[in-house]
């Protein structure tokens, strides 16, 4: 019998409608035969959900030393709230919520270092909260790096089966091209490739932008295409074994990837990349964190500050987020067979 992945599941910031969309997926039963589900929160923030959706759900306060999964119709919490917030507001920007939110990263991947969890979600973050709560990095994953004790962590998107992966990820603009070198296009490349090679059958397919209007000219409109990316595509092609090609015009890539000529794409900065995914799928994509001793996923949405607590949140990314760490624990298990 298939051993059912453990999968640890961080709520998000209190105030936005990350705890709205993880009661609404547990409620589902199906998600007990998928996998063994342990949440990490808090427990008042879970209550009020609860008593909010009017769902018939005992929320019970679990332990750390010795954690219980939930069943359906029970929710079990592994508090980790540092100080309960009396003050709670849906929709609110609160230092507390940011670094009960932090603390809830931190006992989580005490799990994964006790190698007691398979793979985490986690619900939507609001960055300004973490940081005015003590977060030190721009964002999470800098925290996940800390927490696990890498050197990096990257994130690819999923939607539906196409990927991405960026190669400088939120920095100022300004700051972009000192941060782009031949060694970091690589490294996206390799993130990249895997992810594809843990949900396709074939070779990945890889497209790499051009940082340049289109993709340079030929060193016309600058020459980061000749002197960075065209020496890191070869040089993947013979490290990686994929089939990389590129540097392609960043606005016109993507029609690649929906003809099915490519199955992922390396963008080379954030909005560069998100602007196309999100034009396309925004709030279907799944964004899959590697790099760590397990895969962490998260719905592609925010926080929604503007319907918090109203009962009208959406839960379909969060689980799609949640089959996606189901589907990497799994693939994992398999390979350590």
């Amino acid at each position: 019998m298939e051993k059912k992945p453990r999968v640890g599941i961080i709520m998000g910031d209190a105030a936005g409608i990350g705890s709205e969309i993880i009661v609404k997926t547990m409620a589902n039963p199906l998600i007990f035969g998928e996998c063994e589900p342990y949440l990490f929160g808090s427990k008042p923030v879970i209550e009020k959900t609860v008593a909010m959706l009017g769902l018939p759900m005992k929320v019970l306060q679990d332990t750390i030393e010795k954690p219980e999964p939930c069943t359906p119709n029970t929710i079990r919490v592994i508090d980790c709230d540092i100080e309960q917030n009396n003050h709670f507001a849906w929709g609110a920007v609160d230092p507390l919520n940011g670094r009960n939110c932090i603390n809830a990263f931190n006992v989580a991947f005490k799990f994964v270092a006790r190698s007691k969890l398979d793979a985490l979600t986690f619900g939507p973050l609001n960055k300004e909260a973490l940081h005015r709560g003590g977060l030190k990095h721009p964002d999470e994953a800098g925290m996940m790096k800390d927490f696990s004790q890498v050197s990096l962590v990257k994130s690819v998107v999923k939607w539906n089966q196409l990927f991405r992966c960026t190669v400088v990820g939120h920095v100022p603009f300004s700051q972009i091209i000192e941060n782009l070198s031949e060694e970091r296009v690589l490294l996206a490349i390799d993130q990249l490739g895997k992810v594809i090679e843990r949900f396709l059958p074939t070779i990945p397919r890889i497209g790499v932008a051009g940082l340049n209007p289109h993709a340079g000219e030929g060193g016309d409109f600058g020459d980061e295409e000749e002197r960075i990316l065209k020496p890191a595509i070869e040089k993947g092609r013979k490290e990686f074994g994929y089939l990389i090609d590129g540097p392609f015009p960043a606005d016109t890539v993507i029609l690649k990837a929906l003809r099915n000529e490519i199955d992922g794409i390396v963008y080379l900065y954030h909005d560069q990349g998100n602007i196309a995914m999100k034009a396309i799928g925004f709030g279907e994509g799944v964004v899959i964190y590697t790099g760590m001793p397990i895969y962490v996923t998260t719905p592609g949405h925010g926080t929604a500050y503007n319907i918090a607590g109203k009962n009208i949140a959406d839960e379909a990314n969060f689980r799609e987020s949640l089959k996606v760490s189901i589907q990497l624990a799994k693939r994992s298990q398999l390979n350590n067979l």
